[in-house]
């Protein structure tokens, strides 16, 4: 992980700026209803779940969504990881319900 976080923010010292990650910013509150997929060996898994804790405790409404055996990014790969239709369905169905 070092290396995706190295590469993905090089400057240390902007890490922990909300725009890297929506869990430094000051407030969640007033954000639309949210839908967080976890995928269980995603090695951002804790950070998906503390997101969606944080959402709910600031009285944002969400859903959580956990794919077992999943990796990071198997939304993108579904057909070879066949458990990824069943997250899109779950999209589409967040993106219909906030119609």
């Amino acid at each position: 992980m070092r290396a995706y976080i190295d590469a993905y923010v090089p400057d240390p010292a902007q890490r922990k700026d909300w725009r890297c990650s929506p869990l430094f910013t000051k407030s969640l509150h007033g954000l639309p209803p949210s839908l967080v997929i976890l995928a269980g060996f995603d090695p951002l898994y804790a950070e998906g779940e503390a997101y969606a804790v944080r959402l709910k405790a600031e009285g944002v409404p969400v859903t959580v969504k956990n794919y077992p055996g999943q990796m990071h990014g198997f939304v993108s790969r579904a057909k070879l990881l066949p458990r990824a239709y069943d997250a899109i369905a779950d999209i589409a169905a967040a993106l219909n319900a906030s119609h």
